[in-house]
């Protein structure tokens, strides 16, 4: 079996931000002691267009299907979201109960019954099922196995997942709220905080937007908005995030520029959804190997809404407004009956309802910018990393 051990770093890439993610780990290792593992074992359609684009950014790669079963890494750093699914006569079965029975508990009052006293819905998720189930493969490509934090949104009430306790011989995390969660459900030598490498010098660059945008009606005289809108597919609310605010935010293109950068894997998922962005004459960034830290870091308010991007803007304390979804969308629902971290921070930071009218957008943006808010936003990052 020693022979078929690579005495190296296996970091595996899921997806095209993970690229941010790693880049100041790659920085710090010598070539020889990493590879980096790219999943090319999935059969959608998705997914290899996600490898091709992957790919073109990157040394040192090595393919999993190349490796999977047949060696093994020395030591195996994963964010174990591969987001491959396996199909079993088990996960069929969940998948037929959850897209009848399941549905069926999901619109009605049944949901709430059963959280109130299984504290689950025991939906299956309903419509938003797969029909696999995650798949896990460290384990077949590492002896031992660390899960590296993809971001600090983490999920408090079932974090960390049972099958992450499996997978996994050590975490790595970011906040005090993901330490005294992983505390309670393993041992304080198999976990360590760690700061937000990913944002590792982000001061010592500028993103010149000038140059980058120059194609798309950029204005050096006005301020930048940055709007990091998350992934949403949710069954019927996909991209709902991003297509109900266009309309009431374009206004404040007349004072600021304003920037959306997609999700990457909204655009890799549906390419044609940059055609309503064009059409509404926003400024699109799409680059995959765009350096996040830096253009956080370059522009004056961030906008978004759920998800990594929320914390990312308060770890390098840039003034933040989040633009929510209705309180009965069931994407927002999930994330507050699974204590999602970043629906619990909301209450320090600016806010903004889809009933807001133009007039409270505006002077929402002009608070952003006051001193009182940056002492906030301090005072945030202090509290959750």
């Amino acid at each position: 079996m020693t022979n078929n051990i690579i005495n190296k770093i296996g970091i595996v890439i899921c997806s095209p931000r993970e690229i941010d993610i790693y880049k100041n780990l790659f920085k710090k290792l010598p070539d020889k002691k990493y590879n980096l593992l790219i999943n090319d074992l999935s059969s959608s359609n998705f997914d290899k267009l996600k490898i091709i684009k992957i790919t073109k950014y990157l040394k040192n790669i090595c393919f999993l299907s190349s490796i999977y079963k047949k060696k093994k890494y020395s030591l195996i750093l994963s964010t174990g979201e591969i987001d491959n699914y396996k199909v079993s006569i088990y996960s069929f079965f969940r998948f037929a109960y959850a897209i009848t029975i399941g549905n069926l508990i999901e619109c009605t009052i049944l949901k709430k019954i059963f959280i109130k006293i299984f504290k689950k819905p025991l939906s299956a998720g309903g419509f938003n099922c797969n029909l696999g189930l995650p798949w896990y493969p460290e384990r077949d490509l590492g002896v031992k196995t660390v899960k590296f934090p993809d971001g600090a949104d983490v999920k408090l009430k079932i974090y960390p997942e049972n099958i992450h306790k499996i997978v996994f011989d050590f975490f790595l995390y970011l906040t005090d709220y993901e330490g005294k969660k992983l505390q309670q459900k393993i041992s304080k030598t198999k976990i360590k905080k760690i700061t937000y490498l990913r944002y590792l010098n982000s001061k010592k660059n500028k993103f010149n937007f000038t140059l980058n945008f120059k194609n798309q009606k950029f204005d050096e005289k006005k301020k930048i908005i940055y709007w990091l809108p998350t992934y949403i597919n949710t069954f019927g609310e996909k991209n709902k995030n991003i297509e109900l605010w266009i309309p009431r935010l374009l206004f404040l293109r007349k004072f600021y520029n304003l920037i959306i950068r997609p999700h990457p894997r909204t655009l890799l998922e549906d390419p044609s959804f940059k055609k309503k962005l064009i059409f509404n004459n926003l400024i699109i960034d799409d680059k995959l190997n765009q350096e996040n830290n830096i253009l956080i870091q370059s522009s004056d308010i961030i906008f978004c809404d759920y998800g990594g991007s929320v914390f990312s803007s308060i770890f390098l304390k840039k003034p933040v407004i989040l633009l929510n979804l209705s309180n009965n969308s069931t994407f927002v629902k999930s994330l507050n009956q699974i204590d999602s971290l970043d629906m619990i921070v909301r209450s320090n930071l600016i806010n903004l309802d889809l009933t807001s009218n133009e007039n409270k957008i505006y002077i929402s943006v002009k608070k952003c910018l006051s001193k009182n808010y940056r002492n906030i936003i301090y005072k945030s990052k202090k509290k959750i990393f």
